[in-house]
């Protein structure tokens, strides 16, 4: 039985359907053998699941041909349902139409890869669950907060020479000319060195304009 996912992220589901395609030596099939072969798995299994032959992924290995096809389960479909379409007679009725069409191409091109009549095993399926799609919302710490968002705009470097800094709750941009951070805490906002320094320069200036007037009068 598939096993629940926490309730504050998206669920989909892979369904695997996994056989042996037996008196099949797969080190002896060549690229082109081994590309007809995985077609024909992807799209019987994909006619028989009902979905489109991109939602279909599948894999060969040795022993004789171990074929294992992952299907992207459609948004409200339980994987139980779809595991229906392949469980019992189902599935071995899949697995012995593939096993029919490879060993009809492998004789007409007169693969060495051919040790006998091409059989199948028994057909194994599991569900399995997959991470979220690209643009999905992440849970918990994994999705950036909103400030996090609203500092990376603000912050975002104009020149090659900038770079922003992620970790954790601090986003901080490094500049030639400037450093400037911004932390959640209390939301405060350390000032650029350079503005510290123009308004000491410009104290210490009306100092000396005071300090000459003095002199003068005297």
């Amino acid at each position: 039985m598939p096993t629940a996912a926490p309730t504050n992220a998206a669920i989909h589901w892979n369904v695997v359907v996994a056989f042996t395609i037996e008196n099949v030596a797969f080190d002896q099939l060549n690229n082109a053998e081994k590309g007809v072969a995985t077609s024909h798995v992807a799209q019987k299994v994909a006619e028989k699941a009902n979905v489109p032959l991109r939602d279909v992924e599948v894999a060969l290995t040795a022993g004789s041909i171990k074929a294992t096809a992952t299907i992207a389960v459609p948004d409200g479909t339980e994987p139980e349902d779809m595991e229906q379409h392949f469980a019992g007679i189902e599935g071995d009725a899949v697995a012995g139409d593939v096993a029919q069409v490879v060993e009809a191409d492998l004789v007409q091109s007169q693969s060495t890869a051919l040790t006998g009549h091409v059989t199948v095993g028994a057909v194994e399926l599991k569900s399995v669950q997959r991470p979220p799609e690209l643009g999905e919302t992440l849970k918990g710490d994994e999705a950036p907060s909103l400030f996090e968002e609203e500092l990376r705009r603000d912050e975002a470097p104009s020149s090659p020479a900038s770079q922003i800094e992620v970790t954790g709750a601090r986003i901080r941009r490094h500049d030639q000319a400037t450093d400037v951070s911004a932390q959640r805490s209390g939301g405060s906002t350390v000032r650029p060195s350079w503005l510290f320094g123009s308004r000491l320069l410009g104290l210490l200036s009306l100092v000396y304009v005071i300090a000459l007037f003095g002199s003068v009068g005297q």
